[in-house]
């Protein structure tokens, strides 16, 4: 019995390491499921926002600029992926060089 008590801070520590590991799985499995950043498509508004613009500056580039942002019509509404949003950053800086 006394084999017992003596072994029991180890049996408690080995019993919070799994406890500890276990919990460090359930927040990978959690990050695994969220939708990710690069997912999904942006409205107008949100696009303007991931860029860091205004609304009326995202405006001016989607309609008016020589390299236009690349949009996709779903039930009248223009949506925008953010790989596109980050293409055409890297385009208009280009552009803008020559």
């Amino acid at each position: 019995m006394l084999e017992t008590l003596s072994a029991a801070p180890a049996i408690l520590a080995l019993l919070e390491e799994q406890a500890r590991q276990l919990a460090a799985l359930r927040a990978d499995l959690q990050r695994l499921d969220a939708p990710r950043e690069n997912d999904g498509y942006l409205d107008a508004k949100g696009a303007a926002k991931y860029l860091g613009m205004s609304a009326t500056t995202f405006d001016k580039y989607r309609y008016q600029s020589r390299v236009k942002i690349k949009g996709y019509k779903v039930g009248g509404k223009t949506l925008y992926q953010r790989k596109d949003l980050d293409s055409f950053v890297k385009l208009f800086e280009i552009n803008s060089a020559l």
